[in-house]
């Protein structure tokens, strides 16, 4: 995994790919991204991905008892919009984001927007 987070082309194939928005990551944000990557323990980065495809904790959701927002990109590859709908309508009195254009990168892609959701969540649902 390190020679693919390292490699120069690693943004320009996530921005073609669309694991990115291509109009909205900058190369710097992006490259600081995957140098973090690069410095994880890969054996613990691939495990985490292991068990993340068959984490599944939909049953649990309508017992949370929490305000919750949501937040989703609309084009994310690894978190589909339909799964965070999914969510969203499980939690109880759960609120639900949808980041126009957004990937699975939102929030190195839409920073100020997030902020100003998670702001406006909190000063409303939890203040």
């Amino acid at each position: 995994m390190r020679p693919l987070f390292a490699n120069p082309l690693a943004f320009s194939v996530a921005r073609r790919v669309g694991l990115v928005n291509r109009f909205a990551a900058s190369r710097q944000d992006m490259e600081m991204y995957l140098d973090h990557l690069n410095q994880m323990d890969q054996r613990v980065f691939l495990r985490m991905v292991e068990l993340m495809a068959d984490h599944d904790l939909e049953q649990d959701l309508p017992r949370l008892q929490v305000p919750t927002l949501v937040v989703a990109g609309e084009h994310d590859l690894f978190t589909p919009l339909h799964r965070s709908r999914r969510m969203a309508e499980l939690i109880p009195g759960a609120e639900i984001e949808v980041l126009r254009q957004g990937s699975h990168a939102a929030i190195i892609e839409q920073p100020h927007t997030i902020n100003r959701r998670v702001e406006r969540f909190l000063l409303e649902r939890v203040a």
